[in-house]
């Protein structure tokens, strides 16, 4: 049979199927409301009651005209459905068969129904999901396959019977127009697939009927709303919503694709989102490229090649491209694991890259980032793919710390602390805020504090400087016994005037006299290591190596004696795989500092550390009121100061200091020592 009689032969037999409609498909086709944009046959069909006719002739449109696929819009081969698909779970889990449904409608093919859905037919396949989605929730899972039935209705117009696609349509509609009642604060990623993606691809697919075309202005809105409430201003997200951020990054790509190429096909200059949500979504590729890793995946998220964590080569791809910031792909390139090329190429551009950033800076944004209505800090000291980073989600009353060198990940998760006055445990009386932060050529310092019970503060300091290889941990709680006056401390103190210390500071909340020293303060802190991470204790000391590929860091408990053999104090080990740091000292106030260095070529060489005697007036001050420490790892030395009361002149290794807070590198010339400080807060 030649191609014209075959042709022939298939309009016959699509003319008799349109010619036996039943009563059903007849009053389905009927419903559907036709735009005037709507083809000229489908419209004079419709006018004349015909609807085996329109029928007929929508089903050719759809084969013609309904817009490029989804994959195609984007250049990839693969689905761009599976990007940040929620992990697959149980095999009969909502995510699992999602999946299996992206897959199965990606192929219009008889063997991937057979392999996939045991050979069942469309028609079987779409009212089965028809029936198992009418009472189903919202969810990301039901949002992808919404999405994944949306962008085949246009060739399944062929397989499906009038009835079942228009169902089918109807249902589509009906979950994308119901969205509109999701919270975007409480759902953000389901009102985004849905208010946003579902209705935008409804209106990309099927402009030509009134109820889809005019979902572009409300998927527009929704999109807009979300970038711009769920983003910082410069593409950050909040750290309660970093677990969902890839999915997000996945649907904003989609969407951005599909609102170009209506923006090119309308011709009315109009995008899917308005020109500051665009601005933001090129902000948010670079918030995406700060939080991943060396391996592609997410910063605080489990280390999973698949699901929400998933590193997708196409993704990245697509949102560079969208972006339209040659800076972003050049940083891409520094960041972000070569695909498809040969490793010696993939070097060869990543030097390139590399020595683009470094010779035009200013092109360039600084690689650390901190911002406080997130609750995320990400310090780095350089733009490198295999360097150090650290990253900080802190909000509500916990902390998420992640450590990573190299392939590494050395830290990641919660950083605990557990705080008892006189054996009574200080619970939390508000919410992690930042007291201070610093970026500057030679170090990115955090200082973040959380009120607790009793008017005591634990204040949390984080210092990465960009060229000594060292990272300090430190909590320090600050007691109401030294805490600096306040003005309603007579209205706290039921009228009665709080008594003084000879400081200035605050001696009691009662008004009655206040010995610090009768007390007892315990610090209690811990933070998970990485995956794959092993503690290595020393046999007579305290500290220990963390390895991983390589050794890692090298971990000093500062304010502990240095040799095991001195009990007093407290303790460092190992805890069911967390670092786990116990301080105990008299009075309301301490320091619990963990000093990590970064260079394994300092390992071998001498390494100690002391605590210092910090004095005041010639009188030495005890541990609750100040502290200082000296740490030595091969010939690199440094020093480290923490004042727990109101500011004084202090001595400290014959240096003077009026400040709260420093470290600060130590260097011996001709028997005197110098000072060089890294960061220090007066």
């Amino acid at each position: 049979m030649t191609n014209g009689s075959r042709a022939a032969s298939e309009d016959i037999s699509c003319g008799d199927r349109a010619s036996a409609l039943s009563a059903a498909a007849a009053k389905a086709i009927r419903r559907l409301d036709w735009h005037p944009s709507a083809p000229h046959a489908v419209l004079v069909a419709a006018e004349a009651n015909e609807p085996a006719r329109t029928w007929k002739a929508w089903r050719r449109h759809l084969a013609q005209c309904s817009g490029r696929p989804l994959a195609r819009l984007l250049g990839v081969e693969r689905s761009p459905l599976f990007w940040a698909l929620p992990s697959p779970g149980l095999a009969n889990s909502p995510e699992s068969r999602a999946a299996v449904l992206v897959e199965l409608l990606a192929h219009n093919d008889r063997a991937a129904r057979k392999r996939l859905a045991g050979g069942a037919s469309w028609n079987d396949i779409a009212n089965r999901w028809l029936a198992e989605s009418r009472d189903a929730a919202a969810s990301a899972a039901h949002a992808i396959e919404s999405l994944a039935w949306c962008h085949a209705l246009a060739w399944l117009a062929e397989e499906l019977s009038p009835e079942t696609w228009c169902a089918l349509f109807e249902r589509l509609v009906s979950v994308a127009t119901d969205s509109a009642a999701l919270a975007l604060h409480s759902t953000p990623l389901l009102h985004q697939l849905y208010a946003g993606e579902l209705s935008l691809a409804l209106a990309y697919r099927f402009g030509q009927l009134k109820n889809t075309r005019a979902m572009r202005k409300p998927a527009r809105k929704a999109l807009s709303r979300g970038l711009a409430d769920l983003l910082n201003g410069e593409g950050l997200p909040s750290w309660a919503d970093l677990a969902i951020a890839r999915p997000l990054l996945a649907s904003w790509t989609r969407c951005a694709a599909i609102g170009r190429e209506m923006q090119s096909r309308r011709g009315d200059g109009r995008d899917c989102w308005d020109a500051a949500a665009a601005d933001q979504y090129r902000w948010f590729v670079l918030a995406s490229l700060r939080l991943a890793r060396r391996d592609g995946l997410q910063m605080f998220l489990p280390s999973a090649a698949s699901g929400a964590n998933a590193f997708d080569a196409d993704l990245f791809a697509a949102a560079l491209r969208l972006s339209g910031s040659k800076s972003l792909r050049t940083l891409a390139t520094v960041l972000l694991p070569a695909a498809g090329e040969k490793r010696r190429r993939a070097q060869r551009s990543r030097r390139s890259a590399r020595e683009a950033v470094a010779r035009d800076k200013k092109k360039f944004p600084k690689p650390s980032y901190h911002c406080e209505w997130s609750g995320v800090s990400v310090l780095r000291p350089a733009w490198r793919r295999g360097g150090v980073r650290v990253a900080l989600a802190f909000g509500a009353q916990h902390v998420q710390l992640e450590l990573c060198c190299g392939p590494d990940v050395v830290l990641s998760g919660e950083w605990t602390a557990e705080v008892t006055l006189d054996g009574r445990r200080l619970e939390p009386v508000g919410t992690w805020e930042e007291s201070c932060w610093l970026t500057n050529r030679w170090v990115d310092y955090v200082e973040l504090q959380l009120p607790l019970a009793e008017n005591v503060v634990l204040q949390r300091h984080i210092v990465l400087p960009r060229e000594d290889g060292f990272l300090m941990l430190a909590d320090s709680i600050v007691g109401h016994a030294w805490r600096a006056p306040r003005p309603d401390d007579e209205a706290r103190s039921n009228g009665r005037h709080a008594s003084g210390n000879g400081t200035g500071a605050v001696a009691a909340t009662n008004g009655e006299p206040y010995d610090a020293h009768s007390r007892t303060i315990a610090y209690r802190g811990g933070i998970p290591l990485g995956t794959g991470i092993a503690f290595e204790p020393q046999v007579e000391t305290r500290e220990a190596v963390l390895r991983g590929t390589r050794d890692r860091a090298l971990v000093l408990p500062l304010a502990l004696p240095e040799w095991r053999t001195d009990h007093r104090v407290g303790t460092f080990a190992c805890v069911d795989g967390s670092l786990e740091l116990r301080q105990s000292n008299p009075g309301t106030s301490l320091v619990a500092p963990l000093w990590l260095d970064l260079e394994p070529k300092r390992f071998r060489g001498e390494r100690t550390w002391r605590q210092l005697t910090v004095a005041e007036d010639r009188v030495i001050q005890p541990p609750d009121r100040a502290a200082g420490f000296r740490v030595q790892v091969g010939e690199r030395q440094w020093i480290a100061y923490r004042s727990l009361t109101p500011r004084g002149n202090r001595t400290l290794l014959s240096h003077n200091l009026s400040t709260e807070f420093l470290v600060a590198r130590f260097e011996v010339h001709d028997g005197a020592g110098a000072v060089d400080p890294l960061v220090e807060i007066e």
